[in-house]
C-alpha cells in the first residue's frame, strides 16, 4: 500500500553536471542532508519564495480585486507566520 507522501512524489531523474553536483552534495553534507533531500529542500524555498513574491507584487500594484476576501485573509495570516 502506497502513502501519501509517496503518490505525491515526482520522479526523480534529473542530471548534474559534475561540479554542480560536487557543490551540492558538500552543501548537503553541511547540512547533515542527503543530496536528494538537499535539493528538494532548495526546490522546494524556491517556489515558496516565487509564490511570496508573485503575491506581494500584485499587492505593491494595488489590483484588490485579485486578492480579496479570504485569500486576503489567509495570505495575512501566512505573512504573520514568517515574522513569528
Amino acid at each position: 500500500m502506497r502513502t501519501a507522501a509517496q503518490r505525491d512524489r515526482v520522479s526523480k531523474l534529473i542530471t548534474l553536471n559534475i561540479e554542480t553536483k560536487k557543490a551540492l552534495t558538500l552543501q548537503a553534507v553541511q547540512l547533515d542532508l542527503s543530496l536528494q533531500a538537499y535539493i528538494e529542500q532548495i526546490l522546494t524555498q524556491a517556489v515558496e519564495r516565487a509564490e511570496e513574491q508573485l503575491l506581494l507584487g500584485l499587492i505593491e500594484e494595488g489590483d484588490q480585486e485579485i486578492i480579496t476576501g479570504a485569500e486576503k485573509q489567509e495570505f495575512e495570516q501566512y505573512m504573520q507566520s514568517l515574522t513569528q
